[in-house]
């Protein structure tokens, strides 16, 4: 499958990708755009391949809810499996626009520390954050939520990683679309 960039939300009216933050750091920005080019210059045959995880569920409540719970100071903790081992160590500013998040995660031997960027906040669509450092050479997680009407929603998780590179490509693809 093709990569696309910018992507668009869920729910009638959601805006494509928002222009970049301008408060996090120039070094950072450089960082992320260059990780961003190079996804976005990638083809079938290149030297990096994406692996696409696409999942969504329907709940029998509205997308302010959906938002609420991801807005919550706990949220990261709450809905990572307890098998990942994930400890917070900087929240930032939480899920705003720029913000970034610092956490381990890992079982103490295999232990990784990751930096993640929040953008393209849109609380009626989702928000996306990007992996600035960590264990993937690229990792970008979407989260959209789509309104269905009558207090129902479906929020949806896409994301598209390099896998580390002691993992082979075809596991990956395995691990990740069962």
């Amino acid at each position: 499958q093709e990569r696309r960039v910018a992507t668009q939300g869920g729910s009638p009216g959601c805006a494509a990708a928002a222009p970049l933050p301008r408060r996090i750091s120039p070094a950072s920005l450089l960082q992320m755009a260059s990780r961003v080019s190079t996804l976005a210059g990638s083809r079938p045959g290149g030297t990096m391949r994406y692996t696409r995880f696409d999942h969504a569920t329907e709940f029998p409540f509205a997308v302010g809810r959906l938002w609420a719970l991801h807005m919550r100071d706990d949220a990261l903790t709450l809905l990572t499996p307890p098998a990942l081992h994930l400890h917070v160590l900087d929240a930032g500013r939480g899920v705003e626009e720029g913000s970034c998040v610092e956490f381990r995660v890992g079982p103490p031997l295999l232990r990784r520390r990751w930096t993640a960027l929040h953008t393209r906040i849109d609380p009626d669509c989702g928000f996306a954050d990007v992996a600035l450092a960590g264990p993937f050479p690229f990792w970008e997680h979407v989260h959209e939520f789509e309104s269905l009407g009558r207090g129902r929603s479906r929020p949806r998780d896409v994301i598209w990683y390099a896998p580390p590179r002691p993992i082979p490509q075809w596991l990956a693809r395995v691990a990740g679309n069962p």
